[in-house]
């Protein structure tokens, strides 16, 4: 399968350290090949847009709120540690400007709400059951 030119849609953005890079739906950190491998799967599509545009992606933000956080900062030996005064949360990276950047991001991601990028994996399997042979004790008897 050829792979697609993902960086002329202005509808997903791929940013270094963020999933690993991946193509992800903008404002998200839905891959985009999540979305495909669903509908390979079967998975219905038909609430995705509205869904997303009531979490505040898609066209325009919606609903988006921004509220401070007290957080500190230190050194580790050769990283920084970020961590959230105010809510139970830290981070980490190679300079303090990176570690609170990180911890930004994982506030965010601490409230924005669940959602899957792959439906679960149901199968059904079939094993032999057998019953085990067993000693009953009964009084004086034993019984195999």
């Amino acid at each position: 399968m050829a792979s697609l030119n993902w960086s002329q849609c202005p509808a997903v953005q791929s940013i270094p350290g963020k999933v690993s890079g991946a193509w992800v739906l903008r404002g998200t950190r839905m891959p985009v090949s999540a979305i495909f491998e669903n509908i390979e799967a079967g998975a219905n599509t038909s609430g995705w847009h509205d869904r997303m545009a009531r979490r505040g992606h898609g066209c325009g933000r919606i609903g988006v709120m921004k509220r401070p956080f007290s957080a500190t900062v230190w050194r580790e030996g050769d990283w920084f540690v970020s961590q959230c005064l105010d809510v139970d949360l830290a981070s980490q990276g190679r300079s303090a400007e990176e570690a609170l950047a990180n911890l930004r991001e994982a506030s965010e991601l601490h409230y924005e709400p669940p959602m899957a990028t792959h439906p679960p994996a149901v199968w059904r399997i079939k094993a032999e059951v057998g019953a085990a042979s067993a000693t009953v004790l009964s009084g004086n008897q034993t019984t195999t």
